[in-house]
């Protein structure tokens, strides 16, 4: 690839298999040819791979085992304002490495289990000039599921879950010479029980009940979920969702406060589809309620008494979905639409606002063309979303400086050849290539002007386009 290289290996035996991956990817050639609007001291650099173990035993066992692992260094001068002259080095290393162990087989005729062991490491090291800031997580899971079939129309599915997760964190602060440390384990415990009812061959209905225990939080709670299907039609069907899901808070609020419990959400959607001759049509209405959500004053805070689940919150929409792979010969698109209304009251904001990070309308178009004669795939992808609001502090808190509409049109091109009595894949992929002008954000000075007015700098990619170029070979 224009932007490094990689390999795969794949071999089977009669009850088992084994594949392998190796990624190298760095972008200095890249960057040499295609200019940056970054100044870089060490171009990103990253090596990774995957492993894939399957083994079969008897008739239905299955035994899989799964391994990745991904290094990733690069270091850059970076100043909001894009004056070089203040820049800070950024100096980022990080690494992971990730472990899955599934087993599935059927006990009897009505009896099947699903059982798997997982466990992850992730170190990231993050120099600021002579400060240092390093952060390590470590987490192991485990999960047991039977499924037992009571009768023809009920299966019961029931289980266990337990976890462990541990954050530390730490600083080193060059101006003090000091180092700051902090961290926090929590072990997770849950138990769980969904039956399903077929009510006809029309209906479906699915129930589902999870208890769980978070003893860092020292919280308990049931959990409760539902979901309906309805076939209206044979080709349609009309489904039905509810239910209550927890998230503990994120790390940067847990190392501060131990007093916080977790953030919930309430979930309602509803679902229509229609799906005959490779055509598929799909709609779906949802509306969802937060509440606990972390608030604070200051971020970074280290006295707890600042950090409270006082927040809330709500979001609703619609999700339009369109694909047709039938009517034009070798063509196959689809149109997706999303509309979400939302405002949260959370973090340091002081009354309800829509979030930055949010987009009202987003839409999208994406076409692909097969050219039989000449073997290859052609694609374009058009996105949209629309201006997002960043909030000015020179502004009231309810209004904000809106960002530029975002598009992008991409091209993509997969030609493939036959090559020393084999196969070779060339691709050609470019993003933005109309090269729109996207601001994803803005920055602003840390003190006013003596007009009261905060100096604005708007975030930018780096580079307008950004292209690929690879040649896939099948040995």
């Amino acid at each position: 690839m224009s932007v490094g290289m990689s390999g795969s290996y794949t071999h089977r035996w009669q009850n088992a298999s084994l594949a392998g991956t190796l990624q190298y990817l760095n972008m200095r050639p890249y960057y040499s040819v295609f200019k940056q609007n970054m100044e870089w001291e060490k171009t990103p650099v990253q090596l990774g791979g995957t492993v894939l173990f399957r083994q079969k035993y008897g008739k239905y066992g299955l035994l899989k085992i799964f391994g990745s692992f991904d290094q990733n260094n690069s270091a850059l001068y970076f100043n909001y304002k894009g004056d070089t002259t203040e820049s800070s080095l950024i100096d980022m290393r990080s690494s992971n490495y990730y472990l899955n162990v599934v087993y599935n087989d059927l006990l009897s005729e009505k009896w099947r289990l699903k059982t798997g062991l997982a466990y992850s490491y992730d170190n990231s090291n993050t120099g600021i000039d002579a400060s240092r800031l390093k952060e390590t997580s470590k987490a192991f899971h485990h999960r047991l599921t039977l499924t037992h079939d009571l009768h023809d129309q009920v299966i019961l599915k029931f289980g266990e879950e337990v976890s462990w997760y541990s954050f530390d964190r730490d600083y080193y602060a060059f101006d003090s010479a000091r180092t700051y440390n902090s961290g926090f384990q929590l072990r997770d415990y849950a138990v769980y029980m969904e039956p399903e009812i077929r009510i006809n061959d029309y209906f479906v209905a699915r129930a589902g009940f999870r208890s769980e225990y978070v003893s860092l939080l020292k919280e308990w709670q049931l959990v409760p979920r539902i979901s309906m299907a309805y076939h209206t039609g044979d080709n349609s069907q009309l489904s039905l969702a509810y239910g209550l899901f927890r998230q503990r808070p994120e790390n940067q609020y847990l190392i501060f406060s131990r007093e916080l419990k977790s953030e919930k959400a309430t979930h309602l959607i509803l679902n229509y589809q229609y799906e005959v001759d490779k055509r598929i049509f799909r709609l779906e209405l949802y509306r969802k309620w937060y509440n606990n959500l972390v608030k604070y004053k200051s971020e970074y805070d280290p006295d707890p008494e600042t950090y409270t689940n006082m927040g809330y919150g709500y979001a609703q929409g619609i999700d339009l979905f369109w694909r047709d792979s039938k009517s034009v010969p070798n063509l196959d698109y689809w149109i997706s639409y999303s509309y979400i209304h939302t405002k949260r009251n959370y973090k340091n904001y002081q009354q309800s606002k829509v979030p930055s990070f949010i987009s009202p309308h987003t839409f999208s178009v994406v076409m692909k063309y097969f050219i039989s004669k000449a073997n290859t795939y052609t694609g374009l992808t058009y996105m949209y979303a629309s201006p997002k609001t960043w909030y000015n502090p020179a502004l009231s808190v309810s209004s904000g400086d809106q960002t530029k509409a975002y598009n992008d049109l991409s091209l993509n091109i997969t030609c493939i050849r036959p090559l020393f009595g084999s196969y070779c894949a060339f691709l050609l992929n470019v993003s933005n290539v109309l090269g729109f002008e996207n601001v994803f954000g803005y920055h602003y000075s840390s003190n006013p002007d003596p007009g009261g007015n905060y100096a604005l700098y708007p975030i930018k990619p780096q580079s307008k386009r950004f292209f690929v170029i690879a040649a896939y070979l099948i040995l």
